[in-house]
């Protein structure tokens, strides 16, 4: 009988295929393939319970530091209608208002210690081992945002993006992200309700529900991994569904 001796970067391999990604290994495959974005196939288990591990410690950063950033778009609604982060979703949604992005990388730059990537992002790392990016982090196919980010490590490539909004004619819009800005009312983002998720404090828009019903329309409460296939991001199929100002 052949008998085989595995090197320790081989049994360590092998141990982190065993038991999914965490914060010292890369990203699942199956999360970072690009080619099923945006589609209903299934985000590997161990990403969606890190993505939650990401959003309840940023959200606690947040709260520490009294800094007005709320669980946004697709996080939101994972957390409001099903109690979870969605089974399909690949990163975690916050908003913010665009005249605090200074106050936000001073939290993370004294809280934090300075690190640059092999990739060459430049930011800050907490003692949690979350990692914020404050311009031009890559994402899984190593394009660049000029948004903020948050990764879960320096090693684990999962996500936060971190939208930024401005005050528009109609409301306020998000920028920095392309054409469409997705206006929406002030009373939702100008005060923030607390939600309780699984013990973890979590700053949501004030008004979730009809929130949500504007982002992804009045059927928001059916489930639909196929959404984005339907409604492509910035497309007419999409600015039609949602309820913009």
């Amino acid at each position: 009988m052949h008998t085989s001796t595995l090197l320790p970067e081989e049994k360590k391999r092998n141990s982190v295929s065993a038991v999914g990604c965490h914060r010292g290994s890369k990203v699942c495959t199956e999360t970072s393939n690009i080619s099923t974005l945006r589609t209903n196939v299934m985000t590997p288990k161990c990403c969606v319970d890190n993505l939650s591990t990401l959003m309840v410690e940023a959200a606690a950063f947040f709260h520490k530091h009294e800094l007005h950033c709320w669980l946004d778009w697709g996080s939101l609604l994972g957390v409001v209608r099903e109690g979870k982060l969605l089974a399909w979703d690949r990163d975690v949604d916050f908003g913010f208002h665009a005249h605090a992005e200074n106050a936000i990388l001073e939290a993370f730059a004294n809280d934090g210690r300075p690190h640059r990537a092999n990739n060459g992002d430049i930011g800050f790392v907490l003692e949690t081992g979350l990692f914020y990016v404050p311009n031009w982090g890559e994402d899984y196919a190593g394009n660049r945002a000029s948004i903020p980010r948050i990764y879960f490590s320096e090693t684990n490539r999962l996500y936060a993006d971190m939208y930024p909004y401005y005050r528009t004619e109609k409301g306020f819009g998000m920028g920095r992200i392309g054409p469409s800005t997705y206006d929406i009312e002030g009373k939702h983002i100008l005060s923030l309700r607390v939600v309780n998720w699984k013990g973890h404090v979590i700053y949501v828009p004030s008004e979730p529900e009809e929130y949500l019903a504007k982002r992804y329309g009045e059927d928001w409460m059916v489930p639909d991994p196929d959404f984005y296939q339907k409604y492509p991001p910035g497309s007419a199929e999409l600015m039609g569904k949602i309820n913009q100002l």
